[in-house]
């Protein structure tokens, strides 16, 4: 692909690209309805006008070189930032190290709101920018809620100039994030649950995830039109969350429990308070 062509061409910077995941298929569903996509370096398969930029969202400097190499790669233009990054950690949060608590903020808050920093000034100056965050279940995670509140706060703030800021929120999506669990060890606080995050598994598969390139091409088809609300739902898992969420929110703790085996340690915990019970 020419420059002449790259420079005229709407661009999109996508972080979290990693191979066979959603990242890396939006970046190849953009390509295909003409954008120009930038990913990570390490990415093998993909057409040679998807632009491979390095960025690390927890190392600051790294988000800074990112940007200046984005720019350079698109002439100046990035008309729109997917934040599509997030790391899978299933340990209950209270059992968290502060290594995965201070990685997981990084990668909800502070990556993406140093990166949406670097490039503000080209959104605002072509008048139709737009930041799209691809989110999950909001509900039974604290640092998505957390990544919602940032959107919120930036639709506000940049209204005024033209730039777009959508939540695009997804169901389960069958991509690698969940190959690879463990047992939580015998001394955790949840040991009558010890197998939390395999039924976190067996419930995600029962959700009937949706195919990674399907979900891809949803992403894309809202990017290119521009016309997203404010936030959006795909896939069934996705809307019976965000029902229990805004509607009867004490459904939620009741739905997480009974999917993820919570009541045996709650029935382990009165059993020890109150003894047995016939």
């Amino acid at each position: 692909m020419s420059n002449d062509k790259i420079g005229a061409a709407k661009s999109i910077l996508i972080t979290g690209c990693s191979k066979d995941g959603l990242g890396y298929e939006l970046a190849k569903s953009m390509f295909a309805a003409g954008w120009i996509a930038r990913d990570m370096p390490k990415l093998e398969g993909l057409a040679p006008g998807i632009l491979r930029v390095e960025l690390d969202l927890i190392d600051a400097a790294s988000v800074g070189r990112a940007a200046e190499k984005a720019l350079a790669l698109s002439h100046g233009r990035v008309d729109v930032i997917v934040h599509n990054a997030g790391v899978k950690i299933l340990v209950p949060l209270i059992e968290q190290t502060q290594r995965q608590i201070a990685e997981q903020s990084r990668l909800a808050l502070d990556g993406p709101l140093l990166l949406t920093q670097a490039l503000i000034r080209p959104l605002v100056d072509h008048g139709d920018g737009q930041l799209v965050s691809k989110s999950g279940r909001r509900g039974i995670s604290v640092l998505k809620a957390a990544h919602h509140a940032l959107s919120d706060a930036l639709r506000a703030e940049l209204r005024p100039f033209g730039v777009d800021v959508k939540v695009l929120r997804l169901g389960a999506v069958n991509t690698q994030l969940f190959k690879d669990v463990q047992d939580l060890p015998s001394t955790s606080l949840y040991a009558k649950a010890a197998d939390l995050p395999r039924r976190t598994l067996k419930s995600f598969l029962a959700m009937k995830p949706i195919e990674v390139t399907l979900a891809s091409d949803w992403l894309a088809s809202r990017i290119v039109a521009g016309d997203a609300k404010n936030y959006e739902y795909f896939g069934p898992s996705a809307r019976l969350m965000g029902l229990a969420y805004y509607f009867k929110r004490d459904l939620l703790p009741n739905l997480v429990a009974k999917r993820h085996g919570l009541g045996r340690v709650e029935t382990s915990q009165a059993i020890a308070r109150h003894g047995k019970r016939y």
